[in-house]
């Protein structure tokens, strides 16, 4: 994927994240994401969706057992996209 189509894909879950029912929306990608990958996507992709998936169920474990709301976690969100953004370079460079 090219950095534009990386830069949409964290606009969008950063604006779904936003929203009441973002949660909801991230679990459903959750559930049809082994779809994605049977139909075809890379490994390399994924890896990525993989560590998404982890870093999700953190997040709503931590949001469930803390009470605290799902966004007051963005400091996990933005850790993610960090480390995105380095898997990313480091496989470019390969």
């Amino acid at each position: 994927m090219s950095s534009l189509e990386w830069d949409s894909v964290g606009k969008q879950l950063e604006d779904s994240c936003s929203s009441d029912t973002g949660k909801n929306h991230w679990l459903l990608v959750l559930a049809s994401s082994s779809l994605t990958f049977a139909s075809g996507s890379s490994f390399f992709f994924f890896v990525v969706l993989l560590q998404f998936k982890l870093l999700l169920l953190f997040k709503l474990l931590l949001a469930f057992f803390l009470d605290t709301s799902f966004l007051s976690l963005s400091f996990v969100h933005l850790l993610f996209f960090q480390l995105q953004s380095n898997l990313i370079s480091h496989v470019s460079l390969l």
